[in-house]
């Protein structure tokens, strides 16, 4: 074979190489667009997204009764919620107020619920030297937490206190309203306070006592109208107490008192 001839072969050569390059490329092209086509169509599946690997974060499941918050429930919610704490007095009333936060009253009281009147005691103690730890310490109680700052467990302990004080028609102290007014105020749930006195009958011993301090509350953070509502009615109610009338005197002038 000459020279020229063999020129000419490898010239065909290379050119069935390249309609061969050409050709697979643009079967390529086409095909993509076809699948291109057919997702774009009506009804067609949408493409699956990229998978993303997300860690699993652990989720305490809560007991549904505070009869059933054992030694291993405890462990398992200081871990979640009071990391780093050991269990003690201190924790778990960290702990309760938490679950309260969260929404999980029957566990918060559970768990409030499962300290021992010693820890009890003792923390009052620390808090007031020299009380005695006698009787029913809730209304004390109350007030040391509020104190602390423990707000969602002051309102169980003493909306609990309330009511069966109320119900077995014994008087609990003024303090003890008090301090759940001013708990249900900074928790900004003044109208459940208000719908809880409102309940309380006029037999109660501290009835109107209970709507003076509200009156005094409203009178002093500036709603006149509020305040002189309620010694209005409570002055309907009680028309010989002193102590209304001399606050109704005091704030309203004498005028309003008749």
């Amino acid at each position: 074979m000459g020279v020229r001839a063999f020129a000419v072969a490898a010239v065909m050569v290379l050119a069935s190489l390249v309609g061969l390059y050409y050709y697979v490329t643009d079967t390529k092209t086409t095909k993509v667009a076809i699948k291109e086509e057919k997702q774009s169509l009506p009804g067609a599946p949408d493409p699956l997204p990229e998978r993303e690997t997300v860690p699993a974060e652990p989720v305490y499941q809560f007991s549904a009764a505070p009869s059933s918050v054992g030694p291993g429930d405890i462990s398992a919610l200081i871990s979640q919620y009071v990391p780093g704490k050991q269990d003690n007095f201190e924790t778990r009333l960290k702990l309760s107020e938490a679950l309260y936060e969260n929404n999980y009253a029957s566990d918060a009281r559970g768990i409030f619920n499962s300290i021992s009147d010693t820890d009890i005691c003792s923390f009052i103690v620390s808090k007031a030297p020299g009380t005695r730890c006698e009787g029913d310490m809730r209304a004390m109680l109350g007030e040391l937490l509020y104190a602390d700052g423990y707000l969602k467990l002051t309102k169980d302990i003493l909306t609990a206190l309330v009511s069966e004080s109320v119900a077995q028609m014994t008087n609990v102290g003024i303090d003890a309203f008090k301090t759940l007014r001013s708990a249900y105020r900074n928790s900004g749930e003044m109208a459940k306070y208000e719908s809880l006195i409102e309940s309380i009958p006029e037999s109660y011993p501290l009835k109107a006592e209970i709507l003076l301090d509200a009156a005094n509350f409203y009178a002093e953070e500036g709603n006149k109208e509020k305040a002189k509502s309620i010694l209005v009615a409570a002055l309907d109610k009680f028309p010989r107490n002193i102590a209304l009338h001399a606050f109704m005197e005091s704030r309203f002038g004498v005028e309003s008192v008749q």
